[in-house]
């Protein structure tokens, strides 16, 4: 199996904007015939006329706690509808490769740290992101009865919360980092002096820059090997409190920042055990706080 920047490559990712980052980080490596399919109109049949060597599911519309919660019943449908007619697809017309892009939270919400990918279905998830997680599981199990059944080279990656430019920025629906910026912009540019953030902030989170997990894919696209499941982490993680002051300092916002200790703020640490992915020679290169600066920058240029 050879992998090259000539292969036909495949993104799918109806929330489209983690998929067309992706896009663009294979384009600027000069991958020639990568495509991203963000529409569910004629998506099996789109991606099948295109015939791609190499198939990345990033998956359906996602987000932050309160998206999560809010639209659990559409999450679990759209994503189990997605995964089950894509990898079936891939199956069928013979992809030499299929990546499915999995969540942390598919880990139970009790796991020791960092977390190896052993102890995936050890325990409960947890339940602000039950919907999410258990459509990620049930395309982790399917990937893993097509390898046994048909031989389906399937691989589930599970990365730290991507951040970096070009993805979705919504103060109550984003994820975190994206959120923060565009709560902490719109409340600097009001002249507002507080901003509220969920819970104690002293959850912890870990996080990869769009292109440290855009490389990450093309080591593991390359690698011989056939992985089940594989972490893909940087390593050290931060608590909310500490990341809305990151921000916060960023952007420039000068005033208070309030906690909402009424509000929830999920699983209290998600750090990844990354042995694996380092096993393949990949290393994450960017940064935080550059990460977070290079993110902001690309949101204030956009935020017209």
């Amino acid at each position: 199996m050879s992998f090259t920047t000539y292969s036909r490559i495949a993104i799918v990712d109806i929330g489209h904007y983690t998929g067309t980052a992706v896009l663009k980080g294979l384009s600027c490596r000069d991958f020639i015939n990568a495509r991203v399919f963000i529409s569910e109109k004629r998506l099996l049949d789109d991606i099948e006329e295109f015939s791609p060597e190499f198939l990345i599911v990033i998956g359906a519309k996602t987000g932050g706690i309160k998206f999560n919660i809010d639209f659990c019943g559409d999450i679990i449908y759209s994503s189990l509808r997605l995964q089950a007619d894509v990898i079936h697809l891939a199956q069928k017309i013979g992809v030499r490769k299929l990546i499915l892009i999995g969540t942390s939270c598919m880990y139970p919400k009790h796991s020791l740290q960092p977390i190896k990918e052993e102890y995936l279905m050890a325990g409960q998830v947890e339940e602000t992101s039950e919907a999410h997680a258990l459509a990620k599981l049930a395309g982790y199990g399917m990937c893993r009865a097509y390898k046994k059944q048909f031989g389906l080279n399937a691989t589930v990656v599970v990365p730290a919360t991507i951040y970096g430019p070009g993805l979705h920025f919504d103060a109550e629906n984003s994820h975190v980092i994206s959120a923060f910026i565009k709560k902490f912009y719109d409340a600097k540019i009001a002249s507002d002096e507080e901003v509220t953030i969920w819970g104690t902030g002293k959850a912890r989170r870990e996080f990869i820059y769009i292109e440290d997990l855009i490389n990450a894919l093309i080591y593991i696209l390359k690698s011989e090997g056939n992985l089940d499941l594989i972490n893909v982490g940087v390593g050290y993680d931060y608590s909310i409190q500490e990341l809305a002051e990151i921000v916060a300092r960023e952007v420039q916002f000068t005033g208070v920042i309030k906690n909402d200790l009424t509000a929830p703020e999920g699983v209290f640490q998600k750090l990844l055990d990354n042995t694996k992915i380092l096993s393949t020679g990949w290393r994450s290169i960017i940064p935080f706080h550059a990460g977070v600066r290079w993110t902001y920058e690309w949101f204030r240029e956009h935020s017209s």
